[in-house]
């Protein structure tokens, strides 16, 4: 048997295979500071999954960033090695499907055999404004016993929100946090949905 056949069908369903892979991924980022708050460069960054024990390792840049992508959801230990400072390791950090986790770390000098160990969850990414989102995937969409399986019943599964009925001035949708019905904004692939609709 030819192995040119062989290897092209192989190439063609890892490059389909990945797309849909990588929509499920989450990343992990931050930056590591020392204690006069200046970028710490090099510093070794290990995340580990908690529960299936997957790792993935990366480095600080220059400025201190670092990122670690292509994970799973579920629970994460990152830990943080630099020669001239204690090693830290933070537990349980949170990560949901196609959600992002910042996670700062403050070095503090000293040998790094010595380990500070900070247990907790740290904030998803972008709560410093008054953003509120929640993302359900198709394979959540399957499991979830919705009658119907109609957009208004996924949109009542956000907490804060309430499906509105049509009145003769409002065409019906949802309020969110006690925001107006016909403030809300839709985006299908980043380009907006909004059409005027009447009861």
């Amino acid at each position: 048997m030819k192995a040119g056949p062989l290897v092209g069908v192989v190439v063609s369903l890892l490059a389909c295979g990945a797309p849909a892979w990588s929509q499920r991924a989450a990343y992990i980022h931050g930056r590591v500071l020392d204690p006069s708050m200046a970028a710490v460069p090099e510093a070794s960054i290990t995340v580990v999954n908690q529960d299936s024990g997957f790792r993935r390792s990366t480095q600080t840049e220059p400025e201190g960033a670092y990122a670690v992508g292509a994970l799973e959801a579920g629970l994460y230990k990152v830990t943080v090695r630099k020669d001239g400072f204690r090693t830290m390791i933070r537990f349980n950090v949170k990560l949901a499907n196609l959600e992002a986790a910042q996670v700062d770390f403050h070095l503090s000098v000293g040998a790094v055999q010595e380990t500070i160990t900070v247990e907790g969850t740290a904030p998803l990414a972008g709560q410093e404004d008054a953003a509120i989102g929640v993302r359900v995937g198709r394979e959540d969409i399957q499991r979830l016993p919705l009658n119907g399986r109609g957009v208004l019943g996924m949109v009542e599964l956000s907490p804060g929100t309430n499906v509105t009925p049509a009145t003769r001035g409002e065409a019906g949708q949802f309020t969110a946090n006690g925001q107006r019905p016909n403030a809300n904004y839709f985006t299908v692939d980043g380009a907006s949905a909004n059409t005027g609709v009447t009861a």
